[in-house]
């Protein structure tokens, strides 16, 4: 799959300068994957269990380049916070942030995509901290977190952060997340300066429009990623959640080189191989999550891409 990547500036930030012990993958970005193996290695040294929490707290908002600007200038911490969601594509590619509002409870989820990038701990502590972060600066008592959750399995260092947060931490998620009471939305940072243009768009709204700067690949595989298993990935689908017309995307993608069947497999593969190596799931798990009619069509593409079938496949890993 295409290398996912996050923004230079942000890898130099958490490491002081030292690198992230990655090489550089396009103008001001270094691999995803290399960050996060930078960060689980720290993470695993003595002392170092709370290190990841730590350098998301004190992370800069300029490091995150227009998206820390807006996130800085939301006149509330609700605008802040749909900021983060609409920006995050522009700092790393192949994630996804949500904000779900249900009774009087906000939770903010946070999940990397890319199938490959696994282990991932340090990466949600330093990345849900970051949100508690901008969270305390519109004025929320660390004391109002109602609830903190993980993707990993419980370790020494996720019972330092529940100690530091004072907060227990479900281990084993769906996806890494934080909550906090409904209420806190509406907080307003008094230096805020309300970025809001002659049409009376806010922050969040603008931001929204940056992501179609993206190449227009980067979209659509980030698009497939957030909705396998959970909704097809077919290139209708796609094509409107990305507002263009079938036709336009395939224009797009092939001034890209590309086409939505070759993206879609590619995600596919690496996707497969990841849920393949988790005993939890079936292989009609499996095929039905890839967004394939049955187990046996599932098998026949398997079989294409790799020669053997995928039991004898994953034997072999």
């Amino acid at each position: 799959m295409e290398t996912s990547v996050i923004s230079a500036s942000v890898a130099r930030s958490v490491f002081r300068g030292r690198g992230a012990g990655t090489g550089d993958d396009g103008p001001g970005d270094v691999s995803l994957a290399g960050f996060v193996t930078g960060l689980e290695r720290r993470r695993a040294r003595s002392g170092q269990a709370l290190s990841a929490w730590s350098a998301g707290e004190a992370l800069p908002l300029p490091s995150l380049g227009v998206l820390g600007d807006a996130i800085g200038r939301a006149p509330t911490l609700g605008s802040a916070l749909r900021c983060f969601v609409n920006g995050i594509p522009l700092v790393q590619s192949n994630t996804a942030l949500s904000m779900e509002i249900r009774d009087d409870r906000v939770r903010v989820g946070y999940r990397i995509l890319d199938p490959e990038i696994w282990p991932r701990r340090a990466d949600a502590e330093l990345t849900l901290a970051l949100i508690l972060q901008v969270c305390v600066g519109f004025g929320v008592n660390r004391q109002a977190l109602l609830d903190l959750g993980v993707e990993h399995e419980a370790d020494g260092g996720t019972q330092a952060v529940a100690r530091h947060n004072r907060a227990e931490t479900a281990c084993g998620e769906a996806r890494n997340y934080l909550v906090l009471p409904a209420r806190c939305l509406s907080l307003r940072r008094s230096e805020a300066e309300p970025m809001v243009r002659a049409d009376g768009c806010s922050p969040d709204a603008q931001l929204s429009d940056h992501p179609r700067h993206l190449p227009v690949s980067r979209r659509v595989r980030q698009k497939i990623l957030h909705r396998i298993g959970q909704g097809s990935i077919g290139q209708p689908e796609i094509a409107q959640e990305l507002n263009m017309s079938e036709r336009t995307l395939r224009r797009s993608l092939a001034a890209e080189g590309t086409c939505f069947h070759d993206i879609r497999d590619e995600v596919r593969r690496s996707m497969a191989l990841a849920l393949l190596n988790r005993p939890a799931l079936s292989q009609s798990d499996v095929a039905l999550s890839l967004d394939y009619s049955d187990q046996t069509a599932f098998s026949r593409v398997f079989s294409r891409w790799f020669g053997a079938p995928h039991s004898r496949h994953c034997t072999l890993q």
